[in-house]
Order: C-alpha cells, then sequence, then structure tokens
C-alpha cells in the first residue's frame, strides 16, 4: 500500500510461458498394403504404421503413441486355396517283417487346396511310391553244426564215438547250445 501510495506499480508476480500448443502422439498409416507374400493359400501383407507428434507431423519414437489404438501393420491375405493340385504322402508303415526283408507301405493322395482330387489330377510331378523294401536286419536262423564222428575207441566190444556238435547262430555265429534245444537233438 506504502508503493501504491507512492505511486509505484505493483511488479507483476505470474506470466505465461510456452505459449505453443501441447504436442498430443498418434498413429498414423503411412501407405497402402504392401502386395501380398503368395497368389494363394494364404500369404502376409504389411504396411507402415507411424507414430507422430501433432501439430508438428514429426515422427516419434512408437513408444509415445497408446499401443491399444495402434492400426495393425500386417494381416492375412489370398487365403483362397491355390487352384494348383499336388501329391499329399503320408507317413510310412512300419515294416511287414520284424527281420529280413519286408515292406512298407504309405497313402500318397491327390490334392486341391483340402479337397482330394482322382490322382489324373495332379500332373505337375509323378506319383510318389506308395510302398517300398525295408529291412530292421537279418533274421537269426538257428541251427546244429555238427562235426565227423571219431574212429571207434575200441576194435570189439563196447566202443564209443564222439563228434563236435555246436549251437550255430546266422546272426552272432556260435552260441550256447541251449539256445538250440527248440530245434530237438543234432541228426
Amino acid at each position: 500500500e506504502q508503493c501504491q501510495a507512492a505511486g509505484l506499480e505493483t511488479p507483476v508476480t505470474q506470466r505465461q510461458c510456452n505459449m505453443d500448443t501441447c504436442p498430443s502422439f498418434q498413429w498414423v498409416i503411412a501407405g497402402e498394403w504392401e502386395s501380398c507374400s503368395a497368389a494363394c493359400g494364404t500369404g502376409i501383407q504389411s504396411r507402415t504404421v507411424l507414430c507422430v507428434s501433432r501439430p508438428s507431423g514429426a515422427v516419434v519414437s512408437p513408444k509415445a503413441c497408446p499401443v491399444s489404438s495402434r492400426p495393425t501393420s500386417l494381416q492375412r491375405c489370398n487365403t483362397n486355396p491355390c487352384n494348383t493340385s499336388h501329391w499329399r504322402t503320408d507317413d510310412w508303415s512300419r515294416c511287414s517283417e520284424l527281420c529280413g526283408d519286408g515292406l512298407r507301405r504309405r497313402n500318397v493322395s491327390c490334392v486341391l487346396g483340402t479337397e482330394t482330387m482322382s490322382d489324373q489330377q495332379c500332373t505337375a510331378a509323378p506319383k510318389p511310391t506308395t510302398s517300398e523294401a525295408c529291412m530292421l536286419g537279418p533274421c537269426e536262423k538257428m541251427s546244429w553244426r555238427v562235426g565227423d564222428w571219431s574212429q571207434c575207441s575200441a576194435a570189439c566190444g563196447d566202443g564209443s564215438m564222439e563228434r563236435q556238435v555246436i549251437c550255430w547262430s546266422s546272426v552272432n555265429g556260435v552260441v550256447d547250445s541251449a539256445q538250440c534245444q527248440s530245434l530237438g537233438s543234432p541228426p
């Protein structure tokens, strides 16, 4: 009051600053969808999505824009089935034999998308084989192997002759004679 009475104005205690509009950030789609990555059978296409500052329009870090409102930048395209038929092969079956020569099989189908067609519709490539030879290992065959009889131990009376007898495996060679018991006595 004394200052006012002396004719002095009250100094300014507040003033405006940073008069520019506060920036806001928003997502902007910066281009059209790119061409699809596949002509059929489902591809992917992309477009550029940027985070920009308003009102300047400057591109800023995507972290500045809200994730929840981000437009999609990838989408599926050309989800229609391809119009070319091809061979679909199933897995091979087990070998028909546990040992020795056997055969394994598989199904081979001509397909167009998810639909099974006649074999005549798949002319672009030869039909894969539906069976092939297989062998899990040689079959083990057991047999008695016998040597020649020795000379008789006596010229007359009670004599005896001996010979060597072994049990033979086609896989392992000489084995314990117990493994040949199912064959009966050697000849």
